[in-house]
């Protein structure tokens, strides 16, 4: 018997971060037009940000933004469920890749960092 989805409320600030930092593994799926224009949202740099381990589809930005072993990209949803079940298999791994890419958030893609770069750019 196939199980209902559980849908639960939208959460904000504090209890966000919460969220990312209580799941394994945070699942970003992009709308297809951000996908189709090579435009990451916002989750990517939230989930990074907040110190969780992002699973997202591969568009070449990603990887501008983030090296292959601060993410996890994937192209279809075999290779989804590939990682998911590699990646909770090998749990140690998964602290890695959430210290290297909060690392990386926080050096390059904070609002901070993102104005000086704006006001530098006008």
């Amino acid at each position: 018997m196939i199980k209902p989805a559980q849908v639960f409320p939208a959460v904000y600030g504090e209890e966000y971060v919460k969220v990312v930092n209580q799941s394994v593994i945070n699942l970003n799926i992009h709308h297809p037009k951000d996908v189709e224009a090579d435009a990451p949202n916002m989750r990517v740099f939230e989930i990074t940000g907040c110190g969780g381990l992002l699973f997202t589809e591969e568009m070449p930005s990603i990887n501008k933004y983030f090296s292959t072993n601060e993410v996890v990209s994937f192209s279809d949803v075999i290779e989804l469920k590939e990682k998911i079940k590699y990646y909770l298999e090998n749990n140690s791994e998964i602290e890695e890749i959430r210290e290297r890419a909060i690392l990386r958030s926080h050096k390059e893609h904070s609002y901070l960092v993102r104005a000086k770069n704006l006001v530098e750019n006008i």
